[in-house]
């Protein structure tokens, strides 16, 4: 039996309104509209990156925000399953590319300190010379060398130094023609880009749910610092021990009484000493080195070739927390970067965009995919 509406009981016919094109199209604006409304609910005003909760997404908003909102993104998130799975998952399977994120490793070689620049705006004068003006013997080395005795290598992408910032200032100290062992990661992009996806592929090797980072203050920082700005700092820390593991304190007694007998000829040459000069214990040795020629010529010296360090390259974050620590002690040290190192040119580890193939279609996906068919909406 036929069910009538009222107006149809009462004998009225209904009329029927046609509908044009345009007022259609606003009817399924509107729906849709409502339909992203319930999906997609604003994120929150204060969140300094726009987060979806769509890991995939907010994977490469982090990337697009470089090394700073990687870090952020993944202190956020802690060790979040998908996040995990993601990121240790680079397989075109997962993320829809063939070999984006096979990044070579180019060295370990020796590359010319002078090729290279710091992406990083904090460099500590005293973990940069602390070793080689500890001791005239490792002095010595390091100007005839013209290299670093630390072993290891440190890690750079083209020009660009990512972790080793310390132990490359260290060799510009001593020899600013000198070289310093290096490997080349070959990832993509500028400096923003290959920082991020450093900070990447340390989250990929990460166990634990902080973020490694390193922070650092600015009494010995000596980017942008002058000659006399560096050896005031090297006046300021003659005689302590700026370093537990360097082999004495700095500019230290017995280190300055064998050079003025004469016992290392090279430094006397390298700091433009006549090797007549007297040894002035540092009880006596008076500010600014004033009547202290052995330890003022050193320190001018040093202090002359890190005034001569290029300034930060061009998309460096602000903050030293924020760039990649690749042999952090969290991620295991050594063996973190051993890990990382094995995991990037296999492609093991998901470090660039895309990050996961298109995301599966939803049920509102396919109602709104409908509702454009039939407003004709592609086609306008």
């Amino acid at each position: 039996m036929k069910n009538f509406s009222l107006l149809e009981a009462l004998g009225f016919e209904p009329k029927l309104q046609k509908m044009t094109a345009k007022q259609f199209r606003s009817i399924v604006l509107q729906e849709i509209s409502l339909l992203h409304e319930k999906k997609d609910p604003p994120p929150e005003k204060d969140s300094k990156l726009k987060l979806t909760g769509d890991a995939g997404q907010d994977l490469e908003t982090a990337f697009a925000a470089g090394p700073e909102g990687v870090r952020a993104f993944m202190d956020a998130q802690g060790k979040d399953p998908e996040v995990v799975e993601i990121l240790s998952k680079a397989a075109p399977p997962h993320d829809g590319a063939e070999s984006d994120d096979k990044i070579a490793i180019d060295g370990p070689s020796p590359t010319s300190v002078q090729d290279l620049a710091p992406t990083q705006q904090f460099i500590d004068l005293m973990q940069s010379v602390s070793f080689p003006l500890g001791s005239a013997k490792v002095l010595d080395s390091a100007i005839s060398s013209k290299t670093s005795g630390a072993p290891g290598a440190i890690s750079v992408s083209g020009g660009a130094v990512l972790d080793g910032h310390h132990r490359w200032s260290g060799v510009y100290a001593i020899a600013p023609d000198g070289a310093i062992s290096a490997k080349n990661f070959q990832f993509p992009g500028g400096v923003k880009e290959k920082l991020a996806a450093a900070q990447m592929a340390v989250a990929a090797v990460n166990k634990s749910g902080t973020h490694p980072s390193k922070g650092g203050g600015a009494s010995t920082d000596i980017i942008g610092k002058s000659k006399d700005e560096i050896v005031s700092m090297i006046d300021a820390n003659k005689g302590k021990q700026t370093d537990e593991k360097a082999p004495g304190a700095l500019l230290n007694d017995e280190m300055i009484k064998s050079i003025a007998d004469g016992n290392y000829k090279t430094i006397t040459a390298w700091a433009n000493l006549t090797g007549e000069e007297e040894f002035v214990p540092l009880e006596k040795s008076a500010s600014g080195f004033s009547n202290d020629p052995i330890r003022k010529g050193i320190a001018e010296k040093v202090g002359e070739n890190l005034a001569a360090l290029p300034s930060p390259l061009s998309g460096a974050p602000k903050s030293r927390e924020d760039m990649p620590q690749l042999d952090h002690e969290s991620i295991g040290g050594s063996k973190g970067l051993a890990a990382i190192e094995k995991g990037l040119p296999a492609g093991e580890f998901n470090v660039l965009p895309p990050f996961t193939k298109e995301s599966k279609v939803s049920a509102d996906n396919l109602i709104i995919e409908r509702w454009q068919q039939l407003a004709g909406l592609l086609q306008e």
